[in-house]
């Protein structure tokens, strides 16, 4: 009998003396209700390159694991989507401590983003090119009183000769403004209420060759809401 296991604090160990590098992004929308709004001012992109310390354990797990077209597990993504619990937890403070520092959260938002952490999954879209690609979408909108409703990221684990595309950020006509160039490896964490997309064109991933994206989520404004029910 063949049984896999996993070491999960070796798969997930973070590289040590992460640089994160933060571009400041013009002219990007959200939604107010169903109509895209334009963002005031810059809005910064975080970028994590090596970010995992054994990339290829991460890719090799995410190529073993079955995916599913569960709407449930799926929502609205075209493809399949892996979505199991697995002990992620040398991650947390690499994320606490790019939002706090790039973003900046108060205790309450504190408090729901370690939630957020211990509720996150390991989560991977596996897709091709000719299924399509979601239109720019929001993760989650903002708040009624104007404060993030929380943010979003994603580490690329296609090899560097697989890779195309990357993650577009977009105007309120949905026309392209910034485009995270997908690179293996790299983390990209942004506020989940501007409007963004996988960037893919037909023929990139097709026959044997995979999308393959680890998204996270973290969703502060849904974690509090329940709060105060």
């Amino acid at each position: 009998m063949n049984k896999h296991f996993i070491d999960e604090d070796l798969t997930f160990e973070v590289n040590e003396n992460l640089t994160a590098r933060v571009e400041n992004i013009k002219d990007l929308a959200t939604l107010a209700g169903d109509r895209p709004v334009p963002v005031l001012g810059d809005i910064p992109i975080v970028y994590v390159d090596n970010f995992y310390k054994n990339p290829d354990k991460v890719r090799d797990l995410a190529l073993r694991t079955p995916s599913t077209k569960n709407p449930r597990i799926c929502g609205g993504l075209p493809g399949t989507r892996i979505d199991m619990n697995m002990y992620l937890d040398s991650m947390f403070p690499v994320w606490r401590d790019i939002i706090s520092n790039v973003y900046g959260m108060n205790d309450e938002q504190s408090q729901a983003f370690l939630w957020a952490c211990l509720n996150t999954p390991f989560s991977v879209n596996v897709t091709q090119s000719q299924e399509g690609t979601l239109d720019p979408h929001i993760d989650y909108p903002e708040k009624e009183d104007g404060t993030d409703g929380g943010w979003a990221g994603l580490i690329y684990l296609n090899l560097d000769d697989e890779c195309n595309g990357g993650t577009g950020f977009y105007d309120q006509q949905h026309r392209l403004t910034h485009l995270a160039e997908m690179k293996y490896n790299r983390m990209l964490i942004y506020p989940a209420n501007i409007l963004h997309g996988a960037y893919d064109e037909d023929g990139w991933f097709k026959d044997e060759l995979y999308r393959l994206v680890q998204v996270f989520f973290f969703p502060i404004k849904k974690i509090l809401n329940k709060r105060t029910k």
